[in-house]
């Protein structure tokens, strides 16, 4: 998950009721009941379009420039600082903003003097070393036993036992 989108559901408890009501009492399509009520863009045909997310990085002249901001530019020199501080994926918009006054501005003008460059963030692949499996408890070793036994014949298996009882590591 990248981030929360709405922190409440868009219809309270109340409308939602209200609208449940509507739909069995009129014997309409609760879909429908329930689409009108939702806001105009919500409604629309086209899906919506995903956000960009980019990250901030400095540049070799960012670095250079840390040491020389005049001190009317405590906004650019904190951005910096943060940015020189950060690793080779930069800093999220939305991490700077909570630490630099205007930092929408701010990022732009630095951004105009090539002292720090937009980039998109790359996933991290997994890093290939593969978790150790739990050791198998004697009714799953016998179960993968018959299993292996049973592997170049067709033969139906059935594991059974509640959640949390060890069938998927057989």
């Amino acid at each position: 998950m990248i981030r929360v989108l709405d922190d409440s559901p868009i219809l309270p408890k109340e409308l939602f009721r209200l609208l449940n009501w509507a739909g069995h009492y009129y014997h309409h399509p609760i879909g429908d009941v329930m689409q009108t009520a939702l806001p105009a863009l919500l409604r629309r045909d086209r899906p919506a379009e995903p956000k960009a997310i980019y990250h901030w990085r400095i540049c070799d002249a960012g670095r250079k420039r840390l040491g020389t901001i005049p001190a009317g530019h405590g906004a650019q020199r904190r951005a910096l600082s943060f940015l020189a501080a950060a690793d080779e994926t930069g800093l999220a918009s939305g991490d700077l903003s909570s630490e630099v006054n205007s930092a929408a501005s701010v990022l732009t003008r630095l951004e105009s003097q090539g002292f720090i460059e937009k980039v998109t963030p790359v996933p991290s692949a997994p890093s290939g070393t593969a978790e150790v499996p739990p050791p198998l408890n004697p009714a799953q070793q016998a179960a993968c036993s018959a299993l292996d036994k049973a592997q170049n014949s067709y033969k139906p298996f059935l594991l059974d036992g509640v959640t949390g009882s060890g069938k998927t590591e057989v």
